[in-house]
């Protein structure tokens, strides 16, 4: 069965992931965006001495991002535009919500419980842990936390001295390539959680199977019969292509 997932960021790359397990199903992977190395060291070093992000250029644009004349902010910056999505550009923090969270109104009379409770929430928590190889939970899935460092060491007594609970920050991070240069928003060495190097691994697993065509923006889906739809209308780059499958 071939299928045709729109875009390149976290949640594409964990269907991805699923779909592929299956040998007799392929993909194709349409991304508006072009494709920026993520864990290039030269790159890094621009980034450190002169300021010159690898992947600005991905960028929400000023102006464009304005929703509407009462709009009070603006998106540039938070969204890029290219393979892996803004995974490329976060910081790597993964915090669960909290069971307190989940009964808002019960609790406070504001706002709305959620209809789903934290017990029905946790398996799914768990499986994006795996995924994402998140670093520092306290929870049974996630890897062995780093160290304290320094800082947070001469902080910890007065934590404790005031009976204030503390925890290492859940880190969407591969701890064994992990340098700690606090350079998360262009880590040279693939250890925070990119969908674009998670793409990547992907591929070569799979170089057969999974199509990735960068520069492709989806212009619209084609309906098929029974209120399904057939395939993609996109764009590569100044012609139109269409492609036919599962999306």
């Amino acid at each position: 069965m071939h299928f045709i997932i729109v875009g390149s960021g976290v949640a594409a790359v964990a269907v991805a992931t699923e779909i592929l397990n299956n040998p007799n199903h392929t993909i194709t992977m349409p991304e508006a965006g072009p494709s920026v190395q993520m864990d290039n060291y030269r790159a890094w070093l621009d980034l450190q001495m002169g300021g010159k992000i690898p992947y600005q250029h991905c960028e929400d644009q000023q102006g464009v991002t304005q929703v509407s004349q009462r709009s009070v902010g603006q998106l540039k910056g938070s969204r890029l535009i290219m393979t892996g999505g803004s995974t490329n550009h976060w910081g790597g923090w993964a915090l669960r919500f909290q069971p307190e969270d989940f009964a808002l109104h019960s609790r406070t009379g504001y706002g709305r419980d959620w209809p789903l409770s934290v017990e029905e929430f946790t398996p799914y928590y768990e499986q994006a842990e795996r995924f994402l190889k998140v670093t520092g939970s306290v929870y049974e899935t996630g890897q062995f936390a780093l160290p304290y460092s320094q800082k947070d060491q001469r902080l910890i007594p007065s934590l404790a001295k005031h009976h204030i609970a503390y925890q290492p920050m859940p880190m969407a991070r591969n701890v064994e390539r992990c340098q700690t240069t606090g350079t998360c928003k262009y880590c040279p060495f693939g250890a925070r959680f990119s969908a674009a190097l998670a793409l990547i691994q992907l591929q070569r697993l799979h170089p057969e199977r999974l199509t990735l065509l960068v520069e492709h923006p989806v212009l619209s889906l084609l309906p098929g019969s029974a209120r399904k739809i057939r395939g993609v209308l996109a764009l590569a780059r100044a012609k139109r292509k269409c492609s036919s499958g599962i999306t």
